[in-house]
């Protein structure tokens, strides 16, 4: 259960559920004081197959989380997900107007996907320039920790908002207060951000800062948060008390975004462990090259190739990274001292940035890890 201890979160997302399936499964017979946990996202199936998805996973996930999207309320109809013509939460016209039917039917939703845990359902604040969104999470949150129909299964308090908020220190005070006056329970917040160029890491320092200061406070008052959909931003927090973060294999999957149109062409990012970020597939073996580069040792690089040409799947290397981030989680919520692990690891990509730079290896500018400067500095107070 997410209150056992700090976790990452691999999202099932647009890939076939027996990818993920097989990568629990693997990770759990490899690697089994992994911190891994699971989530299948209500909105994008019908009922059965959620249920059959999470009965799955729960076989070698450390729990798995039916997460109800309800940010979606705020959307046409139409763009609610193919579990719309399903679920009765997503066919509510204000919910804020019936929300006891409404948070009874978000509940009653995961409930019946098999769940181990259920999330309370919320809006996103910060849309607006009023406080109605943030009113109504809290009043689901409270009606939520009423039912009994969560019988004995963790209840998290579900939240979103803006990054504004977030960085605003009076904004983020005021939500702090609110979530901290809460019933007993963990947090489950999702940040809506503007997302960095293609695969790049999220890092918004003010935004990095409030996170880190959310989940300090939240620790002093006897509860935590949880950044489900963060990326590995999420897991800078985790020596600030974050109980967890979580990612996916596509970029959507790392990231809340805004709904927005257009896409281009879909690029070979490859995650590049030694500098905590992407890098594109063809930039491999020149990076190969650079005194001090190691070798993954996970299971899924042996698979792929580098360079040009055939032999690159988006999906292994999509598994590669989320072994990478089952790996992260575990070395820093096992160390000794948390916050020397990471700064470590920082500290270490910092330097084999500056190798790759100085043997004149030549990166697109979207594989420059910038994000390690702005990290370092983040998580240096």
């Amino acid at each position: 259960m997410p209150s056992r201890g700090p976790v990452f979160l691999a999202h099932q997302g647009a890939q076939a559920p027996i990818l993920l399936e097989n990568f629990l499964l693997a990770t759990a017979a490899e690697h089994p004081d992994w911190p891994v946990a699971a989530t299948v996202f209500l909105p994008r199936y019908t009922p059965a197959t959620s249920a059959e998805i999470v009965s799955n996973f729960q076989s070698s996930a450390r729990y798995v989380l039916a997460d109800p999207e309800t940010h979606r309320m705020l959307d046409p109809f139409a763009e609610r997900g193919r579990g719309r013509h399903h679920l009765g939460y997503l066919q509510e016209s204000d919910p804020r107007a019936n929300r006891q039917r409404f948070v009874d039917a978000v509940l009653r939703a995961q409930i019946e996907a098999g769940a181990d845990a259920v999330i309370s359902p919320w809006l996103t604040h910060g849309t607006r320039r009023t406080s109605a969104h943030l009113r109504a999470t809290f009043r689901f949150a409270e009606l939520a920790a009423e039912r009994a129909i969560i019988g004995d299964r963790e209840l998290l308090f579900g939240v979103a908002v803006t990054e504004d908020v977030v960085a605003d220190d009076n904004e983020r005070g005021e939500l702090i207060d609110d979530l901290v006056d809460l019933p007993e329970g963990n947090v489950y917040l999702r940040i809506q951000v503007t997302p960095p160029t293609s695969f790049g890491q999220y890092a918004v320092p003010s935004v990095l800062a409030g996170m880190r200061e959310i989940a300090r406070a939240l620790e002093a008052n006897g509860r935590r948060v949880i950044y489900p959909q963060m990326g590995l931003a999420g897991w800078l927090t985790v020596p600030d008390g974050a109980f967890g973060f979580g990612s996916g294999i596509s970029a959507s999957m790392q990231r809340f975004v805004a709904p927005a149109s257009g896409f281009g062409r879909p690029l070979e990012w490859y995650f590049l462990p030694q500098v905590l970020g992407f890098v594109l597939r063809s930039e491999v073996p020149d990076i190969s090259d650079v005194t001090g580069y190691d070798e993954c040792e996970c299971p899924y690089c042996e698979d792929l190739t580098f360079g040009i040409g055939a032999g690159w799947s988006r999906d292994v290397a999509g598994l590669h990274y989320l072994w990478w981030c089952s790996e992260l989680a575990d070395e820093v919520t096992n160390a000794p001292n948390r916050v020397a692990a990471l700064r470590d690891r920082l500290e270490a990509s910092r330097e084999f940035w500056s190798a790759i730079q100085a043997s004149r290896v030549l990166l697109d500018e979207r594989s420059e890890p910038r994000h390690l400067a702005i990290w370092s500095a983040a998580t240096a107070a």
